[in-house]
């Protein structure tokens, strides 16, 4: 039997997004093997510890800037990510917080960011610096609850 015993709260970068600026961005920078389309998303919460049972907006869109390039993680998760500017995301981290307490894994302060490769090659991130302008904008759509589930 499984019993949720975590969260893991996301938004998922919106087609025309990818479409008008990460693809472009990639191609520009030349970076092999990105992710796919559909993989590209921001982590809003991480709290392996906490459930919470349900989705706190039914289906909001959110702005974001490109304020960035950086490689975050480690191992098989280490990320050449975009960081990105999204005040409503800060907003709804926030108010989790506020709510639950101190309860995401990375602690209080929400590093976003976007995900473009994993397992990044040298040079890797001086293209993708490269390649920005830092005025692109994103759109994300929808706030996505998952339960992390455990057998017990």
């Amino acid at each position: 039997m499984t019993k949720a015993h975590g969260t893991y709260m996301s938004t998922t970068l919106a087609k025309e997004s990818y479409d008008e600026v990460i693809r472009p961005i990639m191609e520009r920078a030349g970076i092999a093997k990105p992710l796919p389309e559909d993989e590209h998303h921001v982590t809003i919460l991480y709290a392996p510890t906490f459930y919470i049972p349900r989705n706190i907006l039914s289906n909001p869109t959110f702005m974001a800037r490109v304020t960035g390039a950086k490689v975050l993680g480690e191992g098989e998760w280490q990320g050449l990510v975009l960081t990105i500017s999204c005040p409503p995301v800060i907003k709804i981290f926030n108010k989790l917080l506020e709510d639950h307490g101190d309860i995401h894994m990375y602690g209080n302060e929400l590093v976003i960011h976007l995900t473009v490769k994993y397992k990044p090659d040298e040079g890797d991130l001086a293209k993708l610096e490269a390649a920005i302008t830092k005025r692109e904008i994103l759109m994300f759509n929808g706030v996505i609850t998952e339960a992390l589930e455990h057998n017990e």
